[in-house]
């Protein structure tokens, strides 16, 4: 066997490959993590809160509100759908409550601030103006649907659907 740290061969100064049989690298989780005897040990943890997961209060709120969410829909649902929100909540609730490399004391990373003015988040009046004239068709189209004799529920329905077309091939398509 030859020493995980040697590079060459001591005789005849050959380099060693990497499928050379050779003592493990390390022991442990990670290849290079340091392993600390005092003050802040990081280790594997359901209950700590990282960048990546929530802590206790987060997960049992989120747990909390799957499991309630569960309960109203199996009232409400045919069976075939109870199955598939099971599988659904244990993949979630399974990420929620996997464990996590957690270092106590880790100080987060501080967002970048920009040094430069941001423009102004205000509507010009181009933009109000076409906001609240496409609010009030909404609201047009929705009564026309919902209160309209079944004539105009199929034209409303149908050139929504055909300038709705359009917009998105002119907005995404067409680029």
């Amino acid at each position: 066997m030859i020493a995980p740290s040697i590079r060459w061969c001591p005789q005849c100064f050959e380099p060693v490959r990497e499928l050379s049989p050779r003592a493990p690298l390390h022991q442990g989780d990670y290849v290079g993590v340091p392993h600390h005897e005092r003050g802040n040990v990081p280790h594997w943890s359901r209950w700590g809160k990282t960048a990546t997961t929530f802590g206790p209060t987060g997960r049992i709120v989120a747990t909390v509100a799957i499991v309630s969410f569960l309960l109203v829909t199996f009232f409400f649902q045919f069976f075939l759908f109870w199955i598939i929100e099971l599988i659904v909540a244990a993949a979630v609730l399974r990420d929620i409550w996997r464990r996590a490399w957690v270092v106590p004391g880790e100080v987060p990373a501080t967002p970048v601030v920009s040094t430069r003015p941001s423009p102004d988040p205000g509507l010009d009046r181009e933009e109000l103006r076409r906001t609240v004239v496409l609010a009030l068709v909404a609201m047009v189209v929705c009564a026309a649907v919902l209160y309209g004799p079944d004539v105009v529920k199929l034209i409303t329905i149908w050139s929504t659907v055909l300038f709705g077309g359009y917009l998105f091939y002119r907005g995404y398509l067409s680029r």
